[in-house]
């Protein structure tokens, strides 16, 4: 799976990507607050399994997010089972999330995998869960445009979830920040 927005490109992730830096982003309290990778120490190893249990989800990866200026591994996004094959959920991580470019790949890659869930994979609905403590995540969802559904079951973590339709009649507006993506 490989594909390009702006300023990113976007693959699954290799052995190669899976280095001393991006082990230590996912043992980082200050990147993995949200992650549920946070409740135990992450190695080369349990990066590995995790990334053979999604791959055996067709539509299922671990992509990483590479600055397409120097090829910097940013972060990742995954695109997670979900038991509905209609819906899709991603999941977002970015590594580098203290500098500016950290900023814009969140923004960016939250518009490039919803181009990539409703435009490739045909999903008619994009599901996501978020902690309301974490409050960039809270703010790109919003700002994309997705409808609170439940906020009852769980006060700290809301459903939100945006439609194929609602994605393509809102897209344009994105436009400033992305064009639709490339496939490789």
């Amino acid at each position: 799976m490989k594909f390009s927005s702006r300023n990113f490109q976007y693959e699954s992730i290799s052995d190669s990507d899976i280095n001393d830096t991006y082990i230590g982003w996912l043992n980082d309290p200050k990147v993995n607050a949200f992650l549920s990778a946070r409740t135990q120490i992450q190695t080369r190893r349990s990066v590995l399994e995790y990334i053979e249990l999604l791959r055996e989800h067709p539509g299922c990866d671990l992509l990483t997010i590479k600055s397409r200026v120097d090829l910097l591994h940013v972060g990742n996004l995954s695109i997670t089972p979900n038991n509905d094959p209609g819906v899709g959920t991603y999941g977002l991580m970015i590594g580098l999330n203290s500098s500016t470019l950290g900023a814009v790949a969140a923004i960016e890659s939250s518009i490039a995998i919803l181009d990539f869930i409703f435009g490739y994979c045909n999903k008619r609905l994009d599901q996501q869960l978020v902690d309301i403590r974490n409050v960039k995540a809270y703010k790109i969802i919003k700002y994309l445009r997705f409808s609170l559904v439940d906020n009852e079951t769980n006060p700290l973590i809301h459903k939100f979830q945006i439609t194929n339709d609602d994605w393509i009649n809102s897209r344009h507006i994105f436009n400033y920040v992305t064009n639709p993506i490339t496939l490789y």
